[in-house]
């Protein structure tokens, strides 16, 4: 699965997933200072899961209807990266597939996948 890196995640995250065999595009290497909605279409062009901090990206796609591959949105409350890597290759391993297309949000403990809206 190819991962398309908010600017908002880490150095530390993109290289743990690449480390773990994911192909990791990071917007800070490829476009830095890209508006989200540059970002978003850059993701459904390379038919990628968006990883973010970025909570605008659920009104860009709920409210302003705008297409996407999926949006992992990471809500995670500890500070230890190499934790937090680990615990978001561990929702790839075993939900990657059921990401796709859909708006997701990873907690400390919860991961909640929410269908994206039909009418586009």
């Amino acid at each position: 699965m190819t991962i398309v890196a908010d600017e908002n995640i880490d150095r530390l995250i993109v290289e743990r997933l690449r480390e773990y065999g994911n192909h990791v595009i990071w917007i800070t290497e490829i476009n830095p200072t890209a508006k989200d909605p540059i970002v978003l279409a850059q993701a459904v062009e390379m038919h990628s899961l968006l990883l973010t901090k970025d909570k605008d990206f659920g009104e860009l796609i709920f409210r302003q209807r705008l297409k996407s591959t999926g949006v992992l949105l990471l809500r995670i409350k500890s500070f230890d990266l190499e934790r937090v890597s680990a615990r978001i290759q561990f929702v790839l391993e075993n939900s990657g597939r059921s990401l796709i297309s859909k708006f997701s949000v990873l907690t400390d403990s919860t991961l909640r996948i929410v269908p994206m809206p039909q009418d586009r």
